[in-house]
């Protein structure tokens, strides 16, 4: 149990500083790659080539951390992000940025993987969707100071502090990562009934969970692309005033249902409770163009994106009490990838709905993904928690 508590407390430390150093520059990245001289497409396209690079790390992470360990795995994941800030800010023209930006965001693909695994090797199963949502904190509370943090330094000093910052901040958290222990999950000890589940037997559940992590991805990353170019052009916001958005909008909503959401999963089903929160997303996000006050649209910010972050925690505990043990990191790296490949096709489709149609139907398409995906998960196979009740 201490080892454990160790363990976890260690996680949540570097997840956390990472997650405000991480948020500090990605939340504000269409601004900047804007002011050095891209169009909404091209933004587009950059955010779409880093999400790719996220999802091909993502896979690769997954399939080696049960290989080289955990730490390495997150240690590497951290370096990425280090190295990534210096030639951020030296980038005179958005093409250049390309490829920084790549590998500032892949970072985050490759240490998911062996977060999740870490969180449920050092949880116990009647416990896990609530420890899943406590660690989740660890999120939006970097979301919550990072933004604003990142808009109000590039303000006053410039870019070029932030993406210093990150990489400080990446680089401290190393050697942190490196005392992380891998648990049992490499030693073997991978006994137990949840083996003799029929892998195959699950595939069709597998299919449509992961068609409706694509999906309500993709909806959700079609915000991020558009949001501080829309803020900018309707509202005229600074910097400061969009990464303060992105901090209470964002940052805040997410914090505030991560713990309820998976103590609900818990309690009543976690399928359950990924059906509740996803259920008001559709019609919430058709309101985005018809909201012209800033504190109503941060206020609608925080319900959609509040809503959207309550499905964390019964998604990743539905998914790991669904597959065997000896499966645990194919799940993931299911889950995961699902999710980027839905943000990383989000930006694309945000970008040429804006190009096409205008900044309304882009938000109307980011309801009908939602819809969509909420569509999907209905049919899903209930879990333990609620077939037990």
């Amino acid at each position: 149990m201490k080892e454990a508590s160790r363990n976890l407390g260690m996680l949540f430390v570097i997840n956390i500083t990472i997650a405000m150093c991480f948020n500090m520059g990605v939340a504000l990245l269409p601004l900047y790659l804007n002011e050095l001289g891209a169009s909404v497409p091209e933004i587009a396209f950059t955010m779409f080539l880093a999400g790719l690079t996220s999802t091909i790390l993502m896979i690769i992470s997954g399939a080696i951390s049960n290989v080289l360990g955990f730490r390495i795995v997150i240690a590497m994941s951290l370096l990425m992000l280090a190295l990534s800030g210096p030639p951020l800010a030296m980038c005179k023209r958005w093409e250049e940025a390309m490829i920084w930006i790549s590998m500032l965001i892949g970072s985050m693909g490759a240490f998911l993987p062996p977060r999740m695994l870490l969180i449920a090797e050092f949880s116990s199963p009647s416990k896990m969707g609530a420890i899943y949502g406590a660690m989740n904190i660890s999120w939006p509370l970097g979301g919550l100071i990072g933004p604003l943090l990142g808009g109000l330094i590039a303000d006053v000093f410039g870019w070029k502090w932030v993406f210093y910052l990150v990489s400080i901040t990446a680089t401290a958290c190393i050697p942190l990562s490196l005392m992380l222990n891998n648990g049992n999950y490499q030693r073997g000890t991978r006994k137990g009934s949840q083996n003799k589940r029929n892998l195959g037997g699950l595939l069709p559940n597998l299919m449509l969970y992961a068609l409706a992590h694509i999906l309500i991805s993709l909806a959700r990353g079609m915000l991020d692309p558009i949001l501080p170019i829309y803020l900018q052009e309707k509202f005229n916001s600074s910097k400061t005033q969009i990464g303060a958005f992105f901090s209470v909008g964002f940052g805040l909503s997410s914090m505030i249902v991560q713990v309820p959401s998976g103590l609900i999963g818990d309690k009543y089903g976690h399928k359950r409770a990924m059906l509740a929160f996803a259920s008001l997303t559709p019609l919430l996000s058709i309101a985005w163009p018809h909201v012209n006050d800033l504190l109503l649209l941060t206020l609608l910010g925080m319900c959609v994106n509040g809503l959207y972050s309550g499905t964390w925690s019964p998604s990743i505990t539905y998914i790991i009490k669904m597959t065997p043990r000896n499966a645990r990191n194919l799940a993931v790296v299911l889950r995961q990838t699902c999710i980027r490949l839905g943000f990383t096709i989000g930006p694309i489709a945000a970008g040429w709905l804006w190009d096409t149609f205008g900044p309304a139907i882009t938000f109307y398409g980011s309801a009908a993904f939602f819809a969509a995906a909420l569509v999907l998960m209905v049919p899903l196979t209930n879990d333990n928690s609620e077939s037990s009740r």
